[in-house]
């Protein structure tokens, strides 16, 4: 499969230099640039490097641009050869026209146009050849394929930026740029019909024609056509756009492509598409489009039936169910409406074809991605039930901006992503969505679905801002129930559950981030950036991995639930770092990093929680939590390992490390973790619990704890008891682990304040956001990844 980008048809070609034989089959001459393309041939006796064609243009009268050309003839042998210039255009004069080539030396000859025939020429296309003979010994003639374009009077454009294009990436995309614009201004008192044409199909362009009134401009976008790339090799490819006056052929002027394909897509991270050989590929353009055309080609030319459909329902239409067709937006345009195909209002019901051909809805041309902006209502949904026997699926929604545009916090509570019933392989990638109730929804928001949706990802998407004001109702970035297999890795979830700005949109417990209810499967949730608000309640379990949190109420939850588990959760949390807290609402102080409760088998290793300094009540780990509705299974057969407490101040704190409720405790390990209190005298440890023998479920071993304050006998509180650490040690048999503060971390005061200004940021958290919501397929940058800033705050730590 290949990225998508812009998508056109053509003979596909893979090196530059058959481009000379394409422009010759369209009666332009063989120029592949402005001065003739790279070429140059070899002989025994007299070598040549210099390029194989010349271009020469102007109006009927003069001036002519690229009107000189130098040539240099090298002799390589040990003996003089005489040369002489057997073939010499009409319209061309040489300085001088024959003579001797010494050993080991060059000859440079000045080719000019002669102003005297060229000035009295009438409007055309001439094609002549400048050759040179070895007088001396036998070889081929060096030719120089030397065309003259005059244009009618009046004729007069120009072409900006005078520069060339190039781009990068692996084989199928994406590349970097995507493309880039062309200004073509006619400045002549005539009428410029002008097009634009590539011998290569990895080449776009658009639009690739029209008609120019004197005086006027228009924007020409060069790109990469990313799946006509899936089949080049690892290598450096050149191409050449020539702009000609379609009204004689005259050849206009001329840009280079350079591509250079790069190994291994999988560093891309992005999902490839191609179409299949079947596939029905629709586009549409609220700017441009029509939907009296018949939506099969991105552009219209005049006097035809083929163009973009103006609207998303009747490019959707088009699409054919089971069948691994393509539904493209063009890049920059608003749509005033949702997406669906027309079969069941307001809802999609089609499905691709399987999961490697999918049905993709995506964009085209370069430029932001395309806007849904759809108003109060959703903007996509799929169908809750079974339709014609089958459920929405094999689907991919890649490359769109979804925005409530006319949703003010109202009863209509629209979803911009809403993926109901039980259709299976759904891909959401590098969507922009915000300001809905619920920005991205999986399954039935009210619990318990049509069916059961399996194989869904969301990822390298923005999610942010989702509100509501009315009912003290529940507003999510992401909330997903009813999935087995859901994929959520490297997107940014961003101050979603309320607005600041928005009056009456405040936090509640129900207003968060990620929302993942209990009930899904196959839950893994990794390297994504969750901040501002109230964090994840991951709820199933499953794999936690390599996230970011940022100042959040209550940053990560595990477990627990409205709706727990009878045999509890398991899974892993591994690698997240947690920076900072904030108070969820009046009355609800919070700043409570890692959370978990109704947690059998799971391992919590190599976390990071660090540098509270906005939750007023804050807790790094709140173990045995219950969100008020049970918690069967407490805490059993669970190990921390590796992980780091530091520096998570603030007061009205219990413990760094505390029991929510008293539930049942068994086989608990704590290995080489660090607990490092150097701002309060709160308990490093207090769990209350009703498990017999607690002592004897708690297994540690080269933990390095440490507080700064405070009394000594009261370092431990378990099970109601107070103990310093030589009683705790004591009593559950640890002869390993010690009590200090730890010096030898290389730096741990980093916080994405130092993190953003390493990188050239301002050095704090909002500009830190500002920038990572502006991540996307075409702005991609690592930096602001996850991954990023856990691997520096890691560092910091030794980690």
């Amino acid at each position: 499969m290949a990225n998508i980008m812009s998508f056109e048809w053509a003979t596909t070609r893979s090196q530059f230099g058959l481009c000379i034989a394409a422009l010759a089959l369209i009666g332009v001459g063989t120029a592949c640039a402005v001065g003739g393309g790279a070429g140059g041939s070899v002989s025994s006796g007299i070598t040549y490097n210099g390029p194989t064609s010349w271009a020469i243009t102007g109006p009927e009268g003069g001036p002519f641009s690229n009107g000189s050309l130098l040539v240099v003839l090298d002799n390589q042998s040990a003996q003089p050869v005489a040369w002489s210039a057997s073939s010499i255009p009409s319209f061309v004069l040489l300085d001088h026209t024959s003579g001797t080539i010494a050993a080991n030396t060059t000859v440079r000859i000045q080719c000019d146009v002669n102003p005297a025939v060229a000035d009295a020429l009438s409007h055309g296309v001439y094609r002549e050849t400048l050759s040179f003979h070895n007088d001396s010994i036998s070889q081929p003639d060096i030719d120089i394929d030397t065309t003259l374009v005059v244009l009618s009077q009046g004729s007069a454009w120009q072409l900006v930026p005078a520069t060339d294009f190039s781009s990068q990436g692996a084989a199928s995309g994406p590349f970097t740029p995507d493309g880039t614009i062309y200004t073509l201004s006619n400045t002549g008192s005539t009428v410029l019909d002008w097009a634009a044409a590539a011998p290569d199909a990895w080449v776009s362009i658009a639009p690739n024609s029209g008609s120019l009134a004197s005086g006027n401009s228009v924007d020409i976008v060069v790109s990469i056509n990313d799946p006509a790339t899936a089949s080049l090799a690892v290598g450096s490819y050149q191409s050449v756009v020539d702009w000609t006056d379609t009204s004689n052929a005259a050849l206009l002027d001329s840009r280079t492509v350079n591509l250079n394909i790069l190994s291994g897509q999988s560093s891309s991270g992005w999902t490839a598409f191609t179409p299949s050989a079947d596939s029905r590929i629709v586009y549409v353009s609220s700017s441009t489009g029509n939907n009296s055309w018949d939506g099969l080609a991105p552009d219209h030319a005049a006097g035809g039936s083929s163009g973009p459909k103006a609207t998303i329902l009747a490019g959707a239409i088009l699409l054919r169910d089971n069948m691994p067709d393509w539904l493209l937006l063009k890049r920059g345009d608003t749509f005033q409406e949702s997406i669906y195909d027309g079969q069941v209002t307001g809802y999609w019901v089609k499905r691709g074809r399987s999961a490697t051909e999918p049905i993709l809805i995506s964009g085209y041309g370069v430029g932001a991605r395309p806007l849904v902006a759809s108003g109060s209502g959703d903007g996509f949904k799929t169908w809750n039930q079974l339709y014609q026997g089958h459920y929405a699926g094999n689907l991919a929604i890649v490359g769109l901006e979804f925005f409530a545009s006319t949703y003010t916090g109202g009863a209509e509570d629209p979803r911009g992503i809403w993926l109901l019933g039980g259709g299976a392989n759904t891909l959401v990638e590098d969507c922009l969505v915000r300001r809905y109730c619920g920005n991205i929804v999986i399954g039935s928001d009210g619990h318990g679905g049509a069916g059961i949706l399996t194989n869904v990802t969301i990822r390298r998407c923005v999610v942010s801002e989702a509100y509501t004001i009315v009912n003290g109702g529940g507003a999510q970035g992401l909330y997903a129930s009813d999935a087995q297999g859901l994929l959520i890795e490297e997107n940014v979830f961003d101050h979603n559950g309320w607005v600041d700005s928005i009056p009456g949109s405040g936090p509640n417990w129900y207003r968060r981030n990620v929302y993942l209810q209990n009930g899904s499967t196959g839950v893994v949730f990794r390297k994504n950036i969750v901040a501002g608000t109230d964090g994840i309640q991951q709820r199933p379990g499953g794999t936690c991995d390599d996230n970011l949190f940022l100042s959040n109420a209550l940053n990560l939850q595990f477990g627990s639930g409205n709706e727990p588990e009878p045999g509890g959760v398991s899974g892993s949390v591994s690698n997240n770092v947690i920076l900072d807290g904030r108070d969820l609402q009046a009355g609800s102080p919070r700043g409570w990093g890692l959370i978990a409760g109704n947690v059998v088998n799971a391992t919590f290793d190599h976390n990071i929680v660090a540098h509270n300094s906005s939750g007023t009540a804050p807790t790094p780990w709140v173990l045995n939590f219950d969100n008020g509705h049970g918690n069967p299974n407490g805490m059993q057969n669970v190990t921390f390992d590796h992980n780091i407490i530091y520096d998570w101040g603030g007061v009205g704190r219990g413990a760094q490390i505390a029991s929510y409720q008293s539930n049942i405790t068994l086989n608990l390990t704590f290995t080489n973790n660090d607990v490092q209190d150097a701002v309060d005298s709160t308990y490093l440890v207090a769990l209350s619990t009703t498990t017999p023998n607690l002592l004897g479920q708690i297994h540690c071993a080269n933990n390095r704890w440490f507080r700064a304050a405070g009394n000594p006998a009261q370092l431990y509180q378990l099970a109601g008891v107070d103990m310093s650490f030589p009683a705790l040690v004591a009593a559950i048999g640890d002869n390993t682990s010690t009590f200090g503060a730890v010096t030898d971390y290389p730096d741990p005061n980093r916080t994405i304040a130092t993190y953003h200004a390493s990188i050239g940021g301002a050095p704090n958290l909002a500009a830190f956001l500002a920038e990572a919501r502006q991540q996307s397929r075409t702005n991609w940058r690592p930096e602001y990844t996850a991954d990023a800033v856990n691997a520096y705050v890691r560092a910091g730590f030794g980690l």
